[in-house]
């Protein structure tokens, strides 16, 4: 089963070491790259040690309604091993959610060349998430 944890977002306070990828929700976005990506990200990654964050902006998504939709969407996948974290909280930086991870995996939303810029400042690795096979 996808475990989803919506309150641990740092890795080093949970002793996490593995893959950090990051994603910042589409969901609400009229050419989402959401559910391609998840697809991909459970298939590749199933019972390793990779974590993927999402994070829903409060400022700009229903949350609640983006909870039900993961929630609906994380239950077809009962016989898949993975970690996601939620993060759906008011963060006043969302580059820390960058700084704390390995891969950025980009969508289709306006801000997405400032958080490729400000990824590629911290070392972390861009990822298109618009690519036929994003994960490696």
């Amino acid at each position: 089963m996808v475990e989803l944890d919506y309150t641990a977002i740092d890795r080093q306070e949970r002793g996490y070491e593995g893959k950090r990828f990051v994603f910042y929700c589409d969901l609400e976005d009229e050419i989402s790259v959401f559910y391609k990506m998840m697809d991909q990200f459970i298939q590749t990654y199933d019972n390793t040690d990779a974590e993927l964050l999402l994070y829903i902006d409060p400022q700009k998504s229903n949350v609640e309604q983006n909870i039900k939709i993961l929630t609906a969407f994380f239950a077809r996948y009962e016989n898949k091993k993975c970690y996601v974290n939620v993060c759906s909280e008011l963060l006043e930086n969302t580059e820390d959610l960058l700084i704390d991870s390995d891969y950025y995996i980009s969508n289709r939303l306006p801000e997405n060349v400032q958080r490729m810029c400000m990824a590629r400042n911290y070392g972390v690795t861009c990822i298109s998430g618009v690519d036929n096979w994003i994960f490696f």
